[in-house]
């Protein structure tokens, strides 16, 4: 009676980017569950992790495997940056397909909230469900004030690289503009600047350490492909400041920009 009806639809999306909050029930231990009341499942649509489940005979519960508050690992070879000396095995299947992390939705709200945009788009989920909304810290360009976090992280900066990341936002020529002059702001204090940009824009920057293509602007897959590779990548190079811009909050586009949004510590510049 604690089983929400959306969850057959939703579970019709397995394996995939999904995970699904419910009702934790007695026998789930509160240490697999961050002390809270609800459990978040998912499974998902890789051969080698559905392989090691099966082999498994049980459910698997584990953390990403990266260093609290560090860029998500998108291959083996970060996770070895991180955890090396601290794990005792790595399983390599090569480097992951989205990118991003599962969409979190919680079901134990009415109606079902998106606690994290992920691989799973919003759009889709609003086509399958019909109601379903977004959290506000899903979508917020600031600081949220949770009195009570439905699921363990949402308080705190997350996905950051070393370098302080700033997120410049508003429309493209705007934007372009602005990450401009913040080159020569930083630039001119001694500082190695790094552009995050798209491939629509990287040729228009000029005076930086170094500029990164996101990708295409019409292609959100591919940003999201990129995105925590390419954080890391500045970090490799040492650069001090990264400048990202801002992408549409569409499609991949919602997980992106809420992945640059925490990153930065909501470190956010509006251009006019």
């Amino acid at each position: 009676d604690k089983i929400p009806k959306d969850v057959d639809k939703l579970m019709d999306l397995w394996p995939g980017p999904l995970t699904l909050v419910l009702k934790a029930s007695d026998i789930i231990p509160k240490e697999t569950r961050g002390g809270l009341s609800t459990v978040a499942i998912r499974m998902p649509n890789h051969k080698v992790a559905l392989a090691l489940i099966r082999e498994s005979g049980v459910p698997i519960a584990a953390p990403s495997a990266n260093l609290a508050g560090r860029p998500s690992p998108t291959t083996a070879e970060h996770v070895k940056e991180d955890l090396n000396g601290k794990i005792e095995m790595i399983l390599d299947a090569g480097p992951t397909r989205i990118g991003v992390e599962s969409t979190v939705i919680d079901l134990t709200s009415q109606p079902p909230q998106i606690l994290r945009p992920g691989g799973l788009t919003y759009e889709e989920l609003k086509r399958i469900l019909g109601d379903v909304k977004l959290h506000p810290s899903a979508i917020a360009d600031e600081r949220v004030n949770l009195k009570y976090a439905p699921s363990p992280g949402m308080r705190h900066k997350h996905y950051s690289p070393e370098a302080q990341l700033i997120i410049v936002e508003g429309e493209l020529n705007a934007m372009i503009n602005k990450i401009q002059e913040l080159v020569g702001l930083y630039g001119g204090k001694g500082r190695r600047v790094g552009i995050l940009a798209t491939d629509e824009t990287r040729r228009l920057y000029h005076g930086a350490y170094v500029v990164k293509s996101l990708g295409s602007r019409e292609d959100p897959s591919s940003m999201a492909r990129n995105l925590f590779k390419l954080l890391r990548e500045f970090d490799e190079e040492k650069v001090d400041v990264i400048i990202a811009e801002g992408v549409p909050m569409k499609s991949l586009g919602l997980a992106i920009m809420n992945r640059l949004r925490k990153a930065s510590g909501f470190n956010i510049i509006k251009a006019n």
